[in-house]
């Protein structure tokens, strides 16, 4: 039986890296075909080898729109990303406001433009976290509320992008085991 010592315990020990991969997928909110809905969780049907008894997962494909793609966004790998989902508002009218935060080093026309292309857009956003139980993404935004990003350019005190994604969800952001 697990109580609230043990529970502590078991994560007071963890050993868990923190931070984000060093790696986002995203698309553009308007490509998104649909998304299916999160799984049903029966606890008496749960499977830790199979996606789709996992609770708080999306183990469907996310649909994307004829000629769409997921696209990779590599940026530096340092402790400076940052995950946060916090609750705001009452509690019948509670929403996730989620963050993602990161620095892309070296400013560059290409990655300008890119940057540019992000902002003037709403997202899908899979992440991943570094301290994982699983190898699946998390996904941030919904079909018609995107993520939306802001850029900064800098030079001092180092030089590249201070990316940072925000968004307001109904819940917090599903496992996506989906391909």
């Amino acid at each position: 039986m697990v109580n609230l010592n043990s529970l502590n315990k078991i994560c007071t020990n963890a050993k868990k890296p923190p931070g984000l991969l060093a790696k986002l997928s995203v698309t553009a909110e308007c490509d998104i075909a649909s998304i299916p809905a999160a799984n049903v969780y029966d606890h008496a049907a749960y499977d830790a080898a199979a996606a789709a008894t996992h609770p708080h997962t999306i183990s469907g494909n996310i649909t994307l729109e004829q000629g769409a793609a997921w696209h990779d966004l590599i940026f530096r790998d340092n402790q400076e990303a940052v995950y946060e989902c916090n609750e705001e508002g009452e509690e019948d009218a509670e929403e996730q406001v989620v963050t993602i935060n990161f620095f892309r080093p070296t400013l560059d026309p290409f990655t300008t433009w890119l940057m540019t292309a992000y902002s003037e857009n709403r997202l899908i956003v899979k992440f991943w976290d570094k301290g994982k139980e699983t190898d699946y993404p998390r996904i941030a935004g919904e079909k018609n509320n995107g993520v939306k990003v802001s850029v900064k350019e800098q030079v001092r005190p180092k030089n590249g992008y201070v990316v940072s994604m925000v968004c307001r969800m109904r819940k917090k952001p599903f496992w996506y085991a989906g391909s």
